[in-house]
């Protein structure tokens, strides 16, 4: 199934953000969850940011997409290099103070602009929070 529960038109919503932002666009957190229209309409933020996510409805998590720009709707080509890089998803569970750690994942910025990681571990309870962490960008 790859149905977008995040997607705010679903119902999907931001809960928490962590993040140094340097991006003129106002509410651009929200724009974490809506398709990318044009260069700088984005969560632009300086070196580490993470979010908590609501979706839409509890799911059964099996993988995540990250989705940047693509290349050739770039302004420059050094605008490259805000792309994030190093990602770490984790489930938030109602029983567990404790984020569950989900997978790790490299973003090739070079690569499909839209990218999905299939978890290795499938979740075996339905999750409706989970948080996106970005080390690196």
């Amino acid at each position: 199934d790859k149905t977008d529960y995040a997607c705010v038109s679903r119902g999907g919503a931001i809960a928490n953000e962590t993040a140094v932002l340097i991006s003129p666009v106002h509410n651009a957190t929200n724009l974490i969850m809506e398709r990318i229209q044009e260069a700088g309409q984005c969560w632009a933020f300086q070196a580490e940011a993470q979010v908590i996510i609501k979706l839409s409805r509890s799911i059964l998590l099996t993988a995540v997409t990250y989705e940047h720009i693509p290349l050739e709707d770039l302004p420059t080509r050094d605008a490259l290099k805000s792309a994030p890089r190093e990602i770490s998803v984790f489930a938030l569970l109602r029983h567990s103070a404790d984020p569950k750690p989900l997978g790790n994942f490299t973003f090739d910025a070079k690569g499909d602009p839209k990218q999905r990681f299939v978890l290795k571990d499938a979740m075996m309870e339905p999750v409706k929070f989970v948080q996106i962490r970005v080390s690196k960008n």
